[in-house]
């Protein structure tokens, strides 16, 4: 990426660590961030959940509905390491920490899986990630219905 030499990547949330601070991914910040702050929520993914409403593009988690709801909130790169419009705000949307993990895989299985990203819109590549998304939200679903709720259920004799 080019700023390996500057100190430690942080995987993910666009910031490299110089030993005192840490600092932006050049390219990254779009001059909306709120000052002073250099943490995601508050700092350099501001400008991206503001965009997008506070909400998650996946799965519609409203981050103005609740403190928790807006703690949950992260961002999800669009494009591959490899890309070199990665960090630029446009292909960066908000998403719930869930929807941002979800089938953590997508990038290493896009070509088994016939996925593109050249060309592609940010929003049709939201839609191309969408039924990935959507698929492991069920499989947790599934497994919470069956081994979560059941045996709360139990335990509270419900």
């Amino acid at each position: 990426m080019g700023l390996e030499d500057r100190g430690t990547l942080h995987h993910d949330v666009g910031l490299v660590h110089s030993g005192l601070e840490l600092l932006p991914l050049q390219g990254l910040m779009t001059g909306c961030e709120m000052p002073g702050f250099t943490d995601a929520l508050r700092g350099y993914a501001y400008p991206i959940h503001r965009r997008d409403s506070f909400r998650c593009r996946y799965c519609g988690l409203d981050g103005t509905s609740s403190f928790g709801s807006w703690l949950s909130l992260s961002w999800d790169h669009l494009l591959p390491k490899s890309d070199p419009r990665r960090n630029d705000p446009d292909y960066i949307v908000t998403a719930c920490m869930f929807c941002n993990v979800a089938d953590n895989r997508y990038f290493d299985l896009a070509e088994k899986r016939g996925l593109r990203f050249e060309g592609l819109t940010p929003d049709e590549l939201v839609a191309q990630r969408l039924p990935y998304v959507e698929a492991t939200r069920q499989s947790y679903r599934q497994f919470w219905d069956q081994n979560v709720q059941q045996n709360s259920q139990a335990v509270s004799g419900v």
